[in-house]
């Protein structure tokens, strides 16, 4: 069951919906909160985006060896789904916004901290503080994803997955587009430490549209220790499989990218440039795609050609490590990206829905688990291979994407996990399809 604060009933009819007087609601045809929610994702992505960017390369600026950077965040993500087991019990007793306002707090203090960075010399003498650091980073994570995967399946999605799901994109893509320039060009003029407080103070700033939006309270039924007996009896093989399709090539490339482009470029204030123009022209391609969504066969056809030419261009940024054509071909890449992830999000989430006997927080769960644990098979697959080489090559970033990019095939198995849509329980899809 759904609780609402006193300020008012997003999904009420409009005429009586009671509006909170503080927020600033621009017209938009979803619930009357995600407008707020949607630039409450651009600024923590923003500071999400940048640490993801500028970490990496201060890290490996410092001589460290990539299979050391690739252990602190392995601490980052076993950290982060240890700390999921306690996100149901904040969100059951707090609410929503209070999940996400914790998240946005852990994060900023994981920010500030990074400054600290450069008053340790080498890894071994760092390790402790690292560890300090990246267990928070997931602390943070954990509460800022399981929120965000709450409000997709419980609010944002209810009326129009497509929409919602290329909307949440395009803060996605408008993060990724703004911040790796500029913290790349801050970065270079006045260093990594102020580049690192710009992104706190970003992070702190998406405060604002949070406590603007109701703070939605959910009545949890369920127990932590009951999601693995779920996760082998009620969820699908082949959305599993789909997700590692999703998320093993994510987290490869989130760490590995950042250090490609620098090795390629020597370079931090250009691999934020190159970072940010091949990001921009996929804004488009994300908001049209969510419109083309509501044609159910064209969307598979678009899906499935998406994913394969994604999976090429992704193993094929790996063949040119020259700035103007790291541009390009990431552009191209990215574009790619933007069909298959809206498609495949919104698949997911439908499917999701469709699992009307089991309760919602609980899938969510189930969710950010899965996903976790792909990214830490990720992280494992690229420390072993980095292991192989006594220093960053060509030919190991190759291996890196040639086998990532082959697991990206895996997320049209999504394709075969087919919600009963037109159910009587899913009849808005119904007149969404008629209107398309």
């Amino acid at each position: 069951m759904l609780k609402y604060d006193n300020f008012y009933f997003p999904l009420l009819p409009t005429p009586f919906i009671r509006r909170n007087p503080f927020a600033l609601h621009l017209p938009h045809s979803w619930q009357a909160e995600v407008t707020e929610y949607y630039l409450f994702v651009t600024l923590w992505m923003m500071g999400n985006y940048g640490a993801n960017v500028l970490l990496p390369l201060f890290l490996l600026s410092n001589g460290y060896s990539l299979a050391q950077i690739v252990i602190v965040y392995l601490i980052n993500e076993v950290s982060l789904i240890f700390f999921l087991f306690f996100t149901s019990t904040i969100l059951k007793r707090w609410g929503f916004r209070i999940v996400l306002a914790f998240g946005i707090l852990v994060f900023t203090a994981f920010l500030m901290l990074l400054t600290r960075l450069e008053h340790f010399h080498d890894f071994w003498s760092a390790l402790p503080f690292l560890a300090v650091v990246f267990a928070l980073r997931g602390f943070g994570k954990a509460f800022l994803n399981f929120g965000h995967e709450v409000f997709m399946i419980k609010v944002a999605t209810m009326h129009s997955g497509g929409k919602s799901v290329s909307w949440f994109r395009i803060c996605m893509i408008v993060a990724s587009v703004l911040t790796p320039a500029v913290v790349g060009v801050t970065a270079y003029v006045y260093g990594f430490d102020i580049a690192f407080f710009c992104l706190a103070v970003l992070s702190a700033l998406s405060m604002i549209p949070l406590f603007l939006i109701p703070n939605h309270r959910f009545q949890i039924k369920y127990k932590p220790k009951s999601l693995v007996p779920l996760l082998r009896t009620r969820i699908k093989k082949r959305y599993i499989f789909a997700e590692v399709g999703r998320s093993f090539a994510d987290g490869v490339i989130f760490l590995t990218w950042p250090v490609f482009v620098y090795l390629a470029v020597e370079n931090v204030k250009d691999v934020g440039f190159i970072t940010s123009a091949s990001a921009f022209l996929s804004i488009i391609v994300a908001y049209l795609v969510g419109k083309s969504l509501q044609d159910s066969k064209r969307s598979e056809g678009i899906f499935r050609h998406g994913v394969r030419i994604s999976a090429f261009f992704y193993f094929l940024r790996a063949a040119f490590p020259t700035p103007i054509l790291l541009v390009l071909v990431d552009a191209f890449n990215r574009i790619c990206e933007s069909v298959v992830q809206v498609n495949y999000e919104t698949r997911c989430y439908r499917y999701l829905r469709s699992l009307s006997d089991q309760n919602k927080i609980e899938i969510v769960h189930v969710r950010c688990l899965v996903i976790e644990c792909v990214y830490v098979l990720a992280l494992v697959y690229v420390l072993v291979v980095a292991l192989l080489f006594e220093t960053p090559t060509p030919m190991m970033f190759v291996i890196m994407f040639a086998f990532a990019a082959a697991t990206i095939l895996l997320m049209t198995q999504i394709l075969a996990v087919r919600s009963p849509i037109l159910a009587p329980s899913h009849l808005w899809l119904k007149r969404l399809f008629r209107k398309g």
